[in-house]
């Protein structure tokens, strides 16, 4: 019996192998999914040195050298981060401000969890009110500028760094500490949310031939928000060299007292296991 048992098990292996053999032979669409978690990882060392994403985990989550430069808010950071031999997406801090720095938008590798009915500040800025990522430890926190008409180059963006295009199947979000609370106590310029209030991500695709696609999630309508991690469906943007991330909302103040505004609230999300089809 333990030898039929054995002998079973030898040929189930064998038929899946062999199955996965014909679908690449047949050419079906072959999948990678970047979940940032240290096990996964794929590549050659990051540009600390490290061969791992939690090294790329800023402590402080306001103002630590990682992202913000060796002088906070007036100096340039070279963060940045790839996964190399997966999915091939890469990023690094866009320019704002005349300097490279997470002040200006970007997406950083983040581990911190924040749960509380209390009011939460920039102070937590990488946090989630979760108990973890979606699959793992590791997720990734993208801010926004939220001037409102921020430039298209100055957007986070995700690139393949091979530049190859290909069809970005979907990723799981969620909301960030901070913004939550903002969206439930008010706070940052912003008051509540009531019924007229929504807050949305803006993917736009950039195509190989110069041409865009735009796809959007709604992370609050109302009083209703985003409370755990959902599948957001990318495919529709089709294939794309690159992502940029913006983001939208109804409340709004003007700085200048004329057609200049931004967005009162903190314009942050979090994701997580990106499933790129290769």
């Amino acid at each position: 019996m333990k030898q039929m048992t054995i002998l079973l098990l030898a040929l189930l292996a064998l038929a899946a192998t062999s199955c996965d053999r014909d679908a690449a032979e047949s050419g079906a669409p072959q999948s990678a999914i970047l979940t940032f978690e240290d096990s996964d990882y794929r590549g050659t060392n990051n540009y600390l040195g490290e061969a791992d994403w939690s090294s790329l985990v800023a402590d402080d989550e306001a103002a630590d050298e990682l992202l913000y430069g060796e002088v906070p808010y007036q100096s340039s950071s070279d963060y940045c981060w790839y996964d190399e031999g997966n999915t091939e997406l890469y990023h690094s801090l866009p320019e704002n401000f005349g300097m490279r720095s997470y002040a200006g938008g970007g997406i950083a590798i983040s581990n911190h969890l924040l749960n509380t009915s209390e009011a939460v500040t920039y102070q937590n800025q990488l946090s989630i009110p979760l108990n973890g990522g979606h699959s793992g430890d590791n997720f990734a926190v993208c801010y926004i500028d939220n001037t409102v008409g921020t430039a298209d180059e100055h957007l986070p963006t995700l690139h393949f760094k091979d530049g190859r295009a290909r069809v970005v199947k979907s990723m799981w979000v969620t909301l960030t500490s901070y913004t939550r609370s903002v969206i439930t106590l008010g706070g940052f310029g912003a008051t509540p949310f009531g019924e007229d209030d929504y807050l949305k991500i803006i993917a736009i695709g950039l195509k190989a031939d110069g041409t865009n696609s735009r796809c959007e999630f709604s992370l609050a309508e109302g009083t209703e928000y985003l409370a755990e991690w959902a599948q957001w469906d990318l495919s529709s943007l089709g294939a794309v060299i690159a992502i940029r991330f913006s983001m939208e909302e109804a409340q709004r103040t003007s700085y200048d007292g004329g057609n200049t505004y931004y967005y009162n609230t903190p314009l942050y999300f979090a994701f997580d296991d990106v499933e790129v089809t290769m």
